[in-house]
């Protein structure tokens, strides 16, 4: 999936130019992890903290499913980091949707929107990324990010 970023100017929030791409997928006898490559490649978080993880755990509770035990994240960004580009909310909204997708979760796209502003407090950065993101559904994965990180909770 492709997530843009957002950018706050004098016009409103609208879509960056700049994109994070995630794929998710089961990965059966390995702890939750996230592999990071682009701009995301010098973060070293494994919490609750991340974003990607926040966002896909919060549409499984909103759901009432749980977070499947073994998940790999693969994330790609282009946004730079704490540059005012929505780089944390892209991700947010990347792990909710991932989350919709991936476990065929009942959340509307409003219920989706909700759930990436309540935690990002972000509301109109979220319909601008939501808006433009793209989600596509493939049986593998090959893109390689250059970082690992093993995700306990």
């Amino acid at each position: 999936m492709h997530v843009q970023g957002s950018l706050v100017g004098a016009g409103g929030v609208r879509a960056s130019p700049r994109r994070l791409a995630a794929s998710f997928a089961f990965d059966a006898g390995r702890p939750r992890r996230i592999e990071r490559g682009g701009t995301l490649r010098p973060i070293s978080s494994s919490d609750a903290a991340d974003p990607i993880l926040a966002g896909f755990a919060a549409a499984c509770e909103t759901a009432g499913v749980q977070m499947p035990p073994a998940i790999r994240c693969r994330v790609v960004s282009e946004i730079p980091l704490d540059a005012g580009e929505g780089s944390r909310v892209a991700a947010t909204v990347a792990g909710v949707i991932g989350a919709r997708a991936m476990l065929d979760l009942p959340l509307s796209d409003a219920e989706v929107e909700c759930i990436a502003a309540a935690i990002t407090r972000s509301p109109e950065r979220v319909r601008a990324s939501i808006a433009a993101h793209t989600c596509v559904i493939h049986e593998i994965c090959d893109d390689v990010p250059a970082t690992s990180v093993a995700a306990p909770f």
